[in-house]
């Protein structure tokens, strides 16, 4: 059986976009993760925010989160807290960036 590997991607408004990519870039991008990933021996696996609001404490720790962020928190940093929780709801594991790619470690 192939260990997963999982990522965190949710779309980001094109406002708040830092990379200079597109969506339909980042999705082309995610598209090559998943591919290499699953190449190299792994079972690659997109969270999402829906599978962080699954966590049990979710509505907790967000709250927890906005009480303590400056107002102009950007959607982007919201997701880079949102990831951990979808990992943990997901029963925990390996977890990189879309952009992150296999070199020598396999499955």
């Amino acid at each position: 059986t192939r260990p997963v590997m999982f990522t965190f991607y949710e779309p980001v408004p094109q406002s708040e976009r830092r990379t200079g990519m597109s969506e339909k870039m980042d999705l082309e991008l995610l598209e090559s993760w998943k591919t290499a990933w699953y190449d190299a021996g792994w079972s690659p696996k997109v969270l999402r925010s829906k599978d962080a609001r699954q966590h049990p404490a979710f509505e907790t720790l967000l709250a927890l989160l906005q009480q303590h962020v400056k107002n102009d928190q950007s959607v982007f940093e919201q997701n880079c807290f949102l990831r951990w929780l979808a990992t943990a709801a997901a029963g925990g594991g390996w977890l990189c960036d879309y952009d992150v790619f296999p070199l020598l470690l396999t499955g």
